[in-house]
């Protein structure tokens, strides 16, 4: 036993009742045993309890057995020597002295003392006759068991020393048996009744020994047999433990191998998310450069251009030349307006894409239906800047290219995802049908924001769709909900 062992065992005896105790430190002692010794002392306590009501059985079988076997024997040798002497007549009354002596040295010559102690004889008439221990015996010496063996009975019982006919008689051994048998003459006449003391110790102790020799052969196969089991156990114990450090093994590959996908899920989120902001920052740095740049030139050319022709304002085609030049400004300032974006930070989805919406009716004089969900939810920077883009690409595409000037914009959010649905009537050959990159990139005609768009919904982990329905286009995205910190992006080192 180990030294934390013996300091845990100590905690347990020490924090409960003392039977809670022995049973606590039973069950530490048993947990801490290997399979094998459980399993062995479990078979061990099993075949022991068996063997040992099994070895009380059999031995009381033999010896039962034995014994009468043996008391068969001694009655057949009583009577071989007996009878001889006493003749073929019934005996009546008192034995002649001649038959007594004959009686006397069949008992002291013949008889071995140690399987017949000493024999008595009654007449048919139930009285005493002879006894080997006495040299003379009471004429009127009755017994009730020589009635039974009268009537035709061999009595076999045990010697009771407590019984007034037994108190003086010489007997030795501790397991003697007293055979009551007919002697009958060779024409079946009952002659007289034999009573002999049979000893049976030595009987018994042969028995035991042999016995004992029996239960030496069992236990050497018993503890070969024990030895060929743990053997066994030990090898499967073995084998199971092989197997659960390969599984072991396996799941901590297995684990590595999450924990590796998982690095480079998050390593691949994280460059996705640095290009998308890149791309805004892009945007952003792309808007400024023509708000400064061929903005100011436009406006300064026309300004010069309206000084120029002051004299010729009735000419038609000026006019005309006059009006796209504004046209064309304002389609560029909105440009510019559209890749900057607004304040977002803080914003919820439902803020971000109602600012969308108002940043496109500023821009054009559209009618837009907006439909927002009763929840509201708060989202990484990244995924706010997709959904204004996406509102705000959607319905600008809708006024160029829409038959009407009526929109709907939906916002729907759910526990895990959010769906945003721009609708509005548009010609057949206006946009084309794709819920692919690959797709849309087979339109030439498409239009270039609406791929920009694919890219940034993906950037996000979402799906953008384009479908025509009921004689419009139907822009939906849907993407999941992300914590606000799940997609925090260090561009300090990029």
């Amino acid at each position: 036993m180990s030294f934390r062992t013996m300091v845990n065992t100590t905690d347990i005896l020490s924090s409960q009742g003392f039977p809670a105790k022995i049973w606590q430190f039973l069950r530490h002692i048993w947990s801490g045993l290997s399979l094998l010794t459980q399993f062995m002392i479990l078979v061990a306590v099993t075949v022991l309890f068996i063997s040992a009501i099994s070895n009380k059985a059999i031995k009381q079988i033999a010896a039962t057995s034995l014994i009468e076997s043996s008391l068969e024997v001694e009655q057949a040798m009583a009577r071989s020597l007996v009878l001889p002497v006493l003749g073929q007549q019934p005996l009546v009354g008192d034995l002649e002295n001649e038959v007594e002596t004959m009686l006397r040295n069949v008992v002291t010559r013949h008889l071995n003392p140690r399987y017949i102690n000493k024999i008595k004889l009654w007449g048919v008439d139930g009285r005493l006759l002879f006894d080997s221990d006495q040299e003379y015996v009471a004429a009127d010496t009755l017994d009730p068991t020589v009635q039974r063996v009268l009537e035709g009975e061999t009595v076999i019982v045990s010697n009771d020393t407590e019984l007034h006919e037994n108190i003086t008689n010489n007997v030795s051994g501790d397991l003697v048996y007293e055979v009551y048998m007919p002697l009958l003459s060779l024409d079946g006449k009952l002659i007289a009744v034999l009573e002999a003391y049979c000893s049976s110790d030595l009987l018994a102790s042969r028995i035991q020994a042999t016995l004992k020799k029996i239960d030496q052969m069992r236990f050497g196969v018993l503890f070969l047999g024990m030895l060929l089991l743990a053997a066994l156990v030990f090898y499967a114990q073995k084998h199971i433990q092989r197997q659960e450090n390969q599984l072991l093994a396996s799941m901590r590959a297995t684990e590595n191998l999450a924990q590796r996908n998982r690095e480079l899920l998050k390593q691949s989120e994280d460059i996705r998310r640095r290009s998308s902001e890149a791309n805004e920052h892009l945007l952003n740095h792309i808007g400024a450069e023509l708000h400064d740049g061929p903005i100011q030139l436009l406006s300064i050319a026309a300004l010069y251009r309206g000084q120029a022709d002051i004299e010729r304002l009735d000419n038609p085609l000026q006019e005309k030349a006059q009006h796209l030049f504004q046209k064309a400004l304002q389609e560029l300032r909105n440009i510019s307006i559209g890749l900057i974006l607004p304040e977002l930070e803080d914003a919820s989805l439902c803020e971000a894409v109602c600012k969308a919406v108002e940043a496109v009716k500023q821009d054009w004089d559209m009618t837009i239906e907006l439909e927002i969900s009763p929840t509201d939810c708060h989202l990484p920077l990244p995924q706010l800047v997709v959904a204004y883009r996406v509102v705000y690409e959607a319905l600008n595409n809708a006024w160029k290219h829409g038959t009407s000037s009526a929109s709907k914009v939906t916002l729907s959010i759910s526990s895990r995802q959010f769906d945003i649905k721009v609708f509005n009537l548009v010609t057949p050959s206006a946009c084309q049908v794709a819920n692919e990159a690959p797709e849309i990139r087979k339109f030439p005609h498409y239009s270039v924001g609406m791929i920009g768009m694919q890219k940034r919904v993906q950037g996000i982990g979402g799906i953008l769709r384009v479908v025509e329905t009921d004689g419009g286009v139907l822009v939906h995205v849907t993407a999941p909900i992300l914590e606000p910190d799940a997609l925090e992006i260090d561009l300090g080192g990029t």
